[in-house]
């Protein structure tokens, strides 16, 4: 039996990770999260499932994690837990730096102390680039300026992939780290900008655009999202030591923020419109990966195009309104 321990398994993308997981009759899942964020609640059967345990606690409790690891003993480790969403980190820079810093060290040091784990795979986010298209993991970062509450995201998650590189190999533990660029799809809860839009549309209100939209992003499906993580898994020697982008990499799916609300309006036939609002205090124009080292190394192709995509996300919202 593989055994995994997935921190911040609650959220959107950990939720879909261990529906994938639980698939395998051979896999055990333990889901460890402060519930701050809740996509498992909207799937009672895999919350009834005699091979996922939801463990209640915090990254940033020392304790409470090492007894939890100890207890699961995971032969890997998933580390998702993070403040996430524009809005959320603005409102709450501190808070977002400790979970990043404070929360990825402790469970680095438990994993590598306390479990025979062969990979830890740590889930960092493409913000750390700033702006660019084609982004490849072997550029140059971006540190960006001090003063603005939303660089306190991508500073810190920039520092613990430093923390996650430095511990390859600590307790015969191997660490990467994959870099998301902009995930959607069903069960997404919290932020984001399709779910703020399906939102409104669905109830025909107005959706506001800051800085007028023109802000160009590729928009990858959750479910490639899970191909690509499950290949990692599937490889933790040639995953060791890396850094890997995850996000679409196809032009189709590289669209502006207004066009991706128009055409969510498009889709669910909604009278909702579109208003111009000011420009966030910080933002990034264009964002697009490189995943020639996803495809060559692991074999991740994407297969969800982005109309597709938003058509599965309409439905489960129309199906869990209280999402």
């Amino acid at each position: 039996m593989s055994r995994y321990f997935i921190t911040g398994g609650a959220g959107f993308i950990g939720t879909a990770l261990a529906r994938r997981l639980v698939r395998d009759d051979s896999a055990f899942i333990a889901v460890f999260d402060n519930l701050s964020r809740n996509s498992l609640v909207h799937h009672p059967s895999l919350l009834a499932s005699n091979r996922l345990k939801l463990i209640v606690g915090d990254v940033c409790d020392r304790s409470a994690l090492s007894a939890a690891i100890v207890e699961s003993s995971p032969d890997f480790v998933l580390h998702l837990a993070s403040v996430a969403g524009v809005a959320t980190v603005e409102s709450a820079p501190v808070e977002t730096s400790r979970v990043s810093l404070l929360g990825t060290l402790n469970v680095l040091e438990e994993a590598a102390a306390n479990t025979d784990a062969r990979l830890l795979i740590d889930f960092s986010t493409s913000e750390v680039y700033g702006n660019g298209t084609n982004l490849r993991e072997d550029q140059p970062t971006v540190v960006l300026p001090v003063g603005k509450a939303r660089w306190c995201y991508a500073a810190s998650k920039l520092a613990a992939e430093h923390l996650v590189r430095a511990c390859n190999g600590v307790g015969g533990m191997s660490t990467c780290t994959i870099r998301p660029f902009n995930i959607y799809g069903p069960g997404q809860v919290g932020g984001g900008a399709v779910r703020s839009f399906v939102k409104g549309a669905l109830r025909e209100k107005p959706i506001f655009l800051y800085g007028g939209g023109g802000q160009t992003r590729d928009w990858c499906y959750i479910d490639d999202m899970v191909d690509a993580t499950i290949a990692i898994l599937e490889s933790p020697d040639l995953a060791a030591s890396r850094t890997i982008n995850v996000g679409n990499g196809k032009l189709a799916n590289c669209l502006t923020v207004r066009r991706l609300a128009e055409v969510i309006i498009e889709l669910v036939g909604s009278r909702s419109t579109l208003f111009d609002a000011p420009p966030q205090d910080a933002d990034i124009d264009t964002r697009a990966p490189c995943i020639d080292e996803a495809r060559s190394l692991f074999g991740y192709e994407p297969k969800v195009d982005i109309v597709d995509g938003l058509k599965r996300t309409l439905g489960w919202y129309r199906e869990h309104p209280d999402a």
